[in-house]
C-alpha cells in the first residue's frame, strides 16, 4: 500500500459542526474533559431531579479549539441515558432571543436520540391518553404482507372487538399510528388526550394544551396537517379553518409562551438539559464596531442593532430560568463573550448563574496522543494499512510538546504537517510540536488536469434540470448543490491572509423543515476573528403554508436585519412566489431585512451540479483547476448577490456601503417582480396567459386582466342587488369558454339559464370587440341546462355516494372519502350530537368499510348491509342490529321521498359537465335547482356535487397546457356555506375548496353579505370584487375586506350598476373597474320555470356523452 496515497484520505478538520453534537461521533475520546464533565452531570443529576425551582445555569468558557461544542457533544450523549431531554440552542445568528430559543426547541424535538424516534414522538408516546382509540385499522391491514392477511370479514370481526374492547380498557395508540390518522379522528384524539390532562392539571392545562395540538398536528405524515401544526410552533398565525377543526384557543401565540408551554409538556416526563452555544459571533462584531468608535460619538445603526440584540439575549438569560420548568441551562461560550453579558445587563443577576468552568488545554501527551491516533486510524483502517506504530508519522514523543494546545491547534499542527509530507511528496515522521512548520505553498506546483475541462463539460451536459428546479426535492438536490458551490467559492478565490472560509453545511431541523442548507463564514483573525455570514437555502415550495415556514425558518436561522452588514440570507428559487396575505406579510419581512432572492438560470444550474460531482470525486489538480477557470464566481446569480466581491473586499462592508439591496424601498414588494421562471423547453406555458374581465375606471384605455394561476384559488364576489353582479357571473363564464375553459354554473333563481341566448339586438355599449367575441362564443359553446328532480326537463342523477371501493388501497385517499359518506348520510340516520347518534355511526362506519370491501356501489347496496349486519358485527356492537336496522329504514324512506337518492335516470358521468361533444367546443353546464322543493333538498344536491368534483379533479389534475381546467360558479354561497351554522354539503364544499387548486378547478363564490359566509371563503380569496350594497353592516363588511388588501372604498353605496372594486394578487391596491355587457342575452325578468323546463329538455341531446 502507497504510503502516501494513505495520507492523503486523513482528516484532521478541526471544526465541529453544531449539529454533529445529535451523532455518538466515532472520533469522541472519553478522556478530554471528563473531570469537567462528570461534575457537571452529577450536579445536573442532582438538581435536575427536583421538581422545585431550577437549578443555576452552567457557564462552560473556553478560547476558540478549547473543545466546548465536544464537550456539549459528550453531555447530550449521557443526558440520552438518564433519560432526559435534550435541547440545543444555534445562536450562531441570533436576533431575537425567544425565536432563537423556540426555534432550538423545535429542531431539537425533531432529533433522534434513541432508536429512530424524534423526542417529540417519545414526548407524545408518554403524554397520550391511555383511554385513546387504537390506530386507524386500516393503516394496519394495509401494512400486513398479503401471504398473513385476515379475510375481510375476519379483520372487520378484529376491529369491531376492538371498539367494544376499547370503551373498557384500550391499549395507547402511538405516535405512528395516530400519524396516520385523518381530520376528524385526529381532532378526538386530541381533544381525549387535553380532557385527560386536565383532570390532573386542570390550572396548567388551560396555557399549554395549544402546544400539544400542534405536536400531534406536527406528527402527522400528511404534509399540510404537520405544516399546520409547525406554523403555530414557529410562532405563526394558522387560519381559521384549522383552528377550528383541531380547537386551538390561539391562532397564534408569542415565542416565549410557546417555549413555556412546551417546556411545561416536557416536565411532565423528565427533565431537560437546554444548551446554547455559538454565542461568539456577535458578541465578537459588537465588540469590535464599538471599540472603533470615538468617546462620546453617536452610535450608528449596526451599533445600535447588534446592542438591542445583546439586551435581548441578556434578558433572556435572566428569563429563562423562570419561563421553563425542569430544567438545567448551558453556555458554552468565550471568556470575553460572557465578560460583556456579565458587565453588562447581567451584572445585576449574576446569582442566577453559577461561576464559569474553564476548559484548560489538553495537558496531557497520552491524550493527544489518543486524539491523533484516532483520526488516523481511520483512515488506515479502511485503506487495509498497518502503521508502524499507531500514531505514525507522529511519533510518540511529539506528544509530549503538545501538552499546552488546545484541540484544535494540535489538529492544525498534524494538517500542517501532513500538506507538508503531500507537497515533497514524501511521509516524513515529526518528532517535535515546538515551532509550526512553515505554510507550504503546493497549488503553485500543481497544474489542472486538462482533462477536468472535458469532464466538467459533460457533467454539464447531464446536469438533470428538472429534477433540480422541482420543489418535492429542493432540500435533496438542489440544496445539497449549494453548499458544494460554496466550498468551491472559497478554494478558487484568493482570501487575504488574516481570512479564513467555513462553510456549515449541517443545521438543525429534520429533512421536512431544514433552517438553511449553508452558512458561509469568513472569519478575520486581524479583527479579533470578527465573522462575516452568508446564509443559503432552496425553496422552490409553491404551497404557500410551506413556502412561509422554511422561509421563516431561515430568517430566523440567519438572524438577517437591514442595520447588521455582516449577516446575509439569499433564497435561491426559479419559481414564483405563492400568494396570500401571510405571503406577502412574511415576504416583506424578508425583503426589508435586506435578504435576496437568488433565481439561477439554466447554465448557472448546470454549472452547479457539474462542480457538485467535481468535488465529490476530488480529482488531482481540482483545485489549481478551480483557481484558473474560476466557475463558482462567474455563475450570474452569485455574482449578482455580490458575494465574490465582499470576499476579495479589503474590509468587510460597512453599513453605508452595502452590497444587498442597500437602498431603503418604501413599497418593496409592489417594485419586486416574481423570482424569474427561467425559459425551460418543459415549463414554457402555451396557454392563454389571463382572464378578460374589463377596463380601469381611471384609464378606460387600459384593460384589466387576472393570470390563469391566480384562478385556481377561489375567487369571492360581494355585492348587493343592482349591482351588476349576475351580468359580472356571466361574462366571466363568456370570457372563460373564450379561453376553452368550461363552468359549471349554479342558478337557483333561473338568472343564468340565459347565458346560451344570443341576445335580439347588440347593447349601445358594446364595442366591435365584443361583437365579435359574442359571435365566436356562440358559434363554437355549447350551453347545457340540467335540472336535478326534473324528469321534464333534463334530470341529473349524481352518485350520493364516493367510490370507496376504488380506494381501498390507498389509506388516506379511502380515509377522505369514508369522511365525505359519512358527512352524507349522517344528517339521515344519525342527527344529533347525542350518545344514541355516536353509536349508530360507529355500526355505520363499520358497514361503509365492509361496504366498500364488499365493493358496494349504490345506497340499496349499503341498505343491504344495514339490514342484515353480519353477526361479527351485531355481537360487538351493542344494539348494532337494531341501530342498523334503523339506519337502513331512514335510508330507504330517503329514497322514496328524496329525488335526489331516487334513481330516475342513470348517474351521470361528471366528466359530461366539463366535455363538450366535440374538442374545439367548450361546454357551459348550467345547474338549475327550481326543481329541487326546498334549501335542504338543494343543499343535498351540492353535497353530491361537491363529493362528485372531488373524486373526478383527484382523477383529472390539470395539465400542463392549461393551469385551469374548469370553473364552479356558486351564486349566493351564504346559503350553502354559512358562518355559523351546519349544513349537508358545508364540510364537503369547504374541502373541495381546500383540493380545488391542485386539481386546476377554480371556485367562484358570490354573496350578498359577506359576514353570512364562512370565513375562510371570504378571508382567503386570492381575487375579490366589491360592488354596490345598501345595508350598512354589509358596506362595513365589504370596507373591511379591501382595507387589508390596501383599499379606503369610501363609495361603495353609490356605486353604478356594473362598477366594481378588484384586488387580485400582485396588486398593491384595489382598482375601480368597469364591467362590459355580457356576450349572451341578459333580459329584464328570469324566465318562468316552465320555460326553464323547455330549454332544458331542449339541451338534452346535447348533453349525451362525449
Amino acid at each position: 500500500m502507497d504510503e502516501y496515497r494513505v495520507l492523503k484520505t486523513v482528516n484532521f478538520d478541526w471544526t465541529m459542526q453544531l449539529q454533529s453534537v445529535w451523532r455518538n461521533s466515532p472520533l469522541h475520546v472519553p478522556g478530554l474533559h471528563e473531570n469537567l464533565r462528570t461534575e457537571l452531570m452529577e450536579t445536573l443529576k442532582e438538581r435536575m431531579g427536583s421538581q422545585d425551582q431550577n437549578p443555576l445555569g452552567q457557564i462552560i468558557t473556553g478560547p476558540a479549539g478549547a473543545g466546548k461544542t465536544h464537550l456539549l457533544s459528550a453531555i447530550r450523549q449521557e443526558v440520552a441515558a438518564l433519560p432526559a431531554w435534550f435541547v440545543l440552542v444555534d445562536m450562531t445568528d441570533i436576533k431575537d432571543f425567544w425565536e432563537t430559543v423556540l426555534l432550538g426547541y423545535l429542531n431539537s424535538l425533531q432529533q433522534a436520540t434513541s432508536g429512530n424516534r424524534p423526542q417529540f414522538q417519545s414526548l407524545l408516546k408518554h403524554l397520550l391518553n391511555p383511554d385513546v382509540k387504537p390506530q386507524n385499522p386500516f393503516s394496519s391491514f394495509y401494512r400486513t404482507p398479503s401471504r398473513s392477511r385476515k379475510s375481510p370479514l375476519q379483520w372487520l370481526t378484529a376491529l369491531l372487538a376492538g371498539k367494544k374492547a376499547q370503551r373498557q380498557e384500550a391499549a395507547p395508540a402511538t405516535p405512528r399510528q395516530i400519524a396516520e390518522y385523518g381530520d376528524k379522528e385526529l381532532a378526538q384524539v386530541i381533544r381525549q388526550t387535553i380532557n385527560r390532562l386536565s383532570t390532573q392539571y386542570p390550572e396548567e392545562i388551560r396555557a399549554h394544551q395549544d402546544a400539544l395540538r400542534a405536536l400531534m398536528l406536527l406528527n402527522s405524515n400528511d404534509l399540510e396537517r404537520a405544516n399546520v401544526g409547525y406554523s403555530w410552533l414557529q410562532g405563526m398565525a394558522i387560519d381559521e379553518t384549522d383552528r377550528h377543526l383541531f380547537g386551538f384557543l390561539w391562532p397564534q401565540r408569542q415565542p416565549s409562551e410557546i417555549v413555556k408551554s412546551l417546556s411545561w409538556l416536557m416536565s411532565r416526563y423528565a427533565p431537560t438539559l437546554l444548551a446554547f452555544d455559538q454565542l461568539d459571533a456577535i458578541m465578537s462584531q459588537h465588540h469590535i464596531t464599538t471599540a472603533s468608535s470615538g468617546e462620546g460619538e453617536r452610535m450608528t445603526g449596526e451599533q445600535r442593532a447588534s446592542q438591542a440584540i445583546i439586551e435581548g439575549i441578556a434578558d433572556g438569560f435572566m428569563a429563562v430560568r423562570d419561563t421553563v420548568y425542569r430544567t438545567a441551562t448551558i453556555l458554552a461560550c468565550l471568556e470575553g463573550s460572557w465578560e460583556i453579558l456579565r458587565k453588562g445587563s447581567l451584572k445585576s443577576a449574576t446569582d442566577r448563574f453559577a461561576s464559569p468552568q474553564p476548559l484548560p488545554p489538553i495537558n496531557n501527551a497520552t491524550l493527544a496522543e489518543e486524539i491523533i491516533a484516532l483520526r488516523l486510524a481511520h483512515a488506515y483502517h479502511a485503506h487495509g494499512f498497518t502503521p508502524p506504530y499507531p500514531s505514525w508519522p507522529f511519533q510518540p514523543q511529539v506528544f509530549a510538546s503538545a501538552a499546552t494546545l488546545l484541540p484544535r491547534e494540535l489538529l492544525k499542527r498534524c494538517e500542517e504537517h501532513r500538506l507538508q509530507c503531500l507537497s515533497k511528496g514524501e511521509v516524513i515522521e515529526l518528532a517535535c510540536f515546538e515551532s509550526p512548520p512553515e505554510a507550504t505553498e503546493t497549488l503553485a506546483t500543481i497544474r489542472p488536469d486538462p482533462g477536468l475541462d472535458h469532464a466538467y463539460q459533460e457533467l454539464c451536459r447531464q446536469a438533470p434540470i428538472q429534477e433540480l428546479l422541482s420543489e418535492e426535492a429542493e432540500d435533496e438536490v438542489l440544496g445539497m448543490l449549494i453548499p458544494a458551490l460554496c466550498r468551491c467559492l472559497l478554494r478558487e478565490t484568493p482570501l487575504p491572509k488574516s481570512r479564513r472560509g467555513v462553510v456549515d453545511t449541517e443545521f438543525p431541523g429534520d429533512k421536512n423543515y431544514r433552517a438553511l442548507h449553508a452558512r458561509l463564514r469568513i472569519i478575520d483573525s486581524s479583527q479579533e476573528n470578527r465573522e462575516q455570514h452568508y446564509c443559503f437555502r432552496a425553496l422552490q415550495k409553491t404551497h404557500a403554508t410551506a413556502y412561509q415556514n422554511r422561509l421563516n425558518g431561515a430568517l430566523t436561522a440567519s438572524g438577517i436585519d437591514s442595520k447588521l452588514p455582516f449577516r446575509r440570507l439569499i433564497i435561491v428559487r426559479t419559481t414564483p412566489l405563492p400568494l396570500g396575505k401571510v405571503t406577502r406579510e412574511i415576504t416583506d419581512k424578508f425583503l426589508q431585512a435586506k435578504g435576496k432572492f437568488a433565481a439561477p438560470n439554466e447554465q448557472d444550474l448546470r454549472t452547479m451540479w457539474a462542480l457538485h460531482k467535481l468535488e465529490q470525486q476530488n480529482l488531482p489538480g481540482f483545485e489549481a483547476w478551480l483557481r484558473e477557470r474560476h466557475p463558482a464566481t462567474q455563475l450570474q446569480w452569485l455574482q449578482e448577490t455580490k458575494i465574490t466581491e465582499c470576499l476579495a473586499a479589503d474590509a468587510f462592508p460597512l453599513e453605508n456601503n452595502l452590497p444587498l439591496n442597500a437602498k431603503e424601498n418604501t413599497d418593496i414588494w409592489a417594485k419586486l417582480p416574481a423570482p424569474k421562471r427561467h425559459n425551460y423547453k418543459a415549463t414554457t406555458p402555451s396557454y392563454p396567459s389571463a382572464l378578460p374581465v374589463g377596463k380601469i375606471l381611471s384609464n378606460p384605455a387600459e384593460k384589466i386582466t387576472i393570470p390563469l394561476p391566480l384562478l385556481t384559488q377561489y375567487t369571492g364576489i360581494l355585492a348587493g342587488s343592482g349591482s351588476g353582479k349576475t351580468v359580472l357571473l356571466k361574462r366571466w363564464v363568456e370570457e372563460a369558454a373564450l379561453l376553452g375553459i368550461p363552468s359549471i354554473v349554479i342558478d337557483r333563481t333561473n338568472t343564468l339559464v340565459s347565458l346560451g341566448e344570443q341576445w335580439p339586438a347588440p347593447p349601445t355599449s358594446w364595442t366591435p370587440e365584443d361583437q365579435e367575441k359574442a359571435e365566436h362564443y356562440h358559434a363554437n359553446n355549447e350551453v347545457i341546462i340540467w335540472t336535478p328532480g326534473q324528469a321534464d326537463g333534463n334530470p341529473l342523477q349524481l352518485e350520493p355516494l364516493p367510490d370507496l371501493a376504488s380506494l381501498l388501497e390507498q389509506p388516506e385517499k379511502f380515509q377522505q372519502a369514508l369522511e365525505m359518506a359519512q358527512s352524507t348520510l349522517k344528517e339521515i340516520v344519525a342527527p344529533g350530537k347525542s350518545a344514541h347518534s355516536d353509536y349508530k355511526m360507529d355500526v355505520l362506519t363499520a358497514a361503509l368499510k365492509l361496504f366498500a370491501i364488499q365493493k358496494g356501489k349504490t345506497l340499496p347496496d349499503l341498505i343491504a348491509i344495514l339490514s342484515h349486519l353480519p353477526a361479527e358485527i351485531s355481537t360487538s356492537i351493542s344494539s348494532a342490529a337494531r341501530l342498523g336496522s334503523e339506519m337502513a329504514q331512514r335510508l330507504q324512506a330517503e329514497i322514496q321521498n328524496n329525488r335526489l337518492f331516487y334513481p330516475e335516470s342513470p348517474f351521470l358521468d361528471p366528466g359530461c359537465l366539463f366535455k363538450g361533444t366535440s374538442a374545439n367546443r367548450s361546454r357551459i353546464s348550467i345547474i338549475n335547482l327550481a326543481g329541487l322543493p326546498d334549501l335542504k333538498t338543494q343543499q343535498q344536491f351540492l353535497n353530491q356535487l361537491a363529493i362528485t368534483l372531488l373524486g373526478w379533479i383527484k382523477q383529472h389534475s390539470a395539465s400542463p397546457s392549461m393551469p385551469v381546467q374548469g370553473f364552479l360558479i356558486l351564486d349566493e354561497a351564504e346559503d350553502f356555506i354559512p358562518a355559523e351554522q351546519s349544513t349537508p354539503c358545508k364540510d364537503n364544499l369547504l374541502k373541495l375548496a381546500e383540493y380545488a387548486p391542485t386539481g386546476g378547478l377554480g371556485l367562484v363564490f358570490s354573496t350578498q353579505n359577506p359576514k353570512n359566509i364562512a370565513p375562510p371563503i371570504i378571508s382567503d380569496c386570492f381575487t375579490q370584487f366589491a360592488g354596490k350594497a345598501s345595508a350598512p353592516a354589509i358596506i362595513e363588511a365589504i370596507r373591511e375586506q379591501f382595507k387589508i388588501r390596501g383599499g379606503e372604498e369610501d363609495d361603495i353605496p353609490v356605486l353604478e350598476a356594473g362598477h366594481f372594486y378588484l384586488h387580485t394578487e400582485g396588486m398593491p391596491a384595489p382598482v375601480k373597474v368597469a364591467i362590459p355587457w355580457c356576450l349572451s342575452y341578459h333580459p329584464p325578468h328570469p324566465p318562468e320555470k316552465a320555460e326553464v323546463l323547455k330549454r332544458a329538455a331542449a339541451s338534452r341531446l346535447q348533453a349525451q356523452n362525449p
